[in-house]
């Protein structure tokens, strides 16, 4: 009996133009001719995920899933903290006799903050395709925007310092139009501007808020917006 060796699954690079797999050693894709950067399954959803965010957002002509995101829990540490003190100074004030009614309003306001939290961490979706950056939020209400790649002038991250221990953090996609930017201005001591400062903002719309892996997000966003 002749005994033969199981191939090696060598395919495990996917192209992030048309979304085929393409061998590891491969500098350009087989397939469409693209360039191949280190894209890896990792920012590739499985099949199965795949489906279920093909058929929440509508996808365009050709357009590919090359990642998609939800923020980590530890991104809303804050909130969470804030619900868990309200929860345990409630506990403690329902023992006191006078006040016990104040510690009891305290323990369910901490409980109802820290679901809220929960479910409005959960309703924050985004996708990055081949051709825009999708961005869902779902809390009571539903809204659904998107940004294409030839509106992004530049990308900023922010980090904490949690988000650099468990590498995590926000993405703000800037645009020419000001999306994503706050800006102020600077006056001298007779009130003329002097200069106007543009900055991230936090909570811009666009922000990819808590996202796992940031820089290997922004690569591919770079490497969408350069083609």
């Amino acid at each position: 009996m002749v005994k033969t060796k199981k191939s090696k699954n060598i395919h495990n690079k996917i192209c992030p133009n048309c979304g085929k797999r393409v061998s590891k050693k491969d500098r350009f894709c087989r397939h469409c001719g693209s360039k191949l950067y280190d894209v890896t399954e990792s920012v590739t959803k499985p099949a199965e995920i795949e489906e279920s965010v093909k058929l929440e957002f509508s996808l365009l002509p050709k357009e590919k899933i090359l990642a998609f995101y939800t923020p980590v829990d530890m991104a809303f540490a804050g909130e969470y903290l804030t619900a868990i003190i309200l929860c345990v100074v409630g506990m403690l004030l329902s023992l006191a006799p006078f006040i016990y009614i104040l510690g009891w309003l305290l323990f369910i306001c901490g409980v109802i903050l820290f679901i809220a939290i929960y479910f409005y961490a959960r309703g924050h979706k985004y996708c990055i395709t081949n051709k825009r950056i999708i961005i869902s939020k779902t809390f009571i209400t539903r809204e659904i925007r998107e940004l294409s790649y030839d509106k992004i002038t530049d990308i900023a991250i922010k980090q904490g310092l949690l988000g650099r221990l468990f590498n995590f953090g926000t993405i703000i996609p800037l645009t020419a139009s000001g999306l994503g930017t706050s800006s102020y201005f600077v006056t001298d001591s007779k009130g003329r501007i002097i200069k106007s400062i543009v900055e991230p903002a936090t909570e811009s719309y666009y922000a990819l808020k808590g996202i796992e892996d940031p820089l290997k997000a922004k690569d591919l966003i770079s490497r969408n917006i350069a083609k």
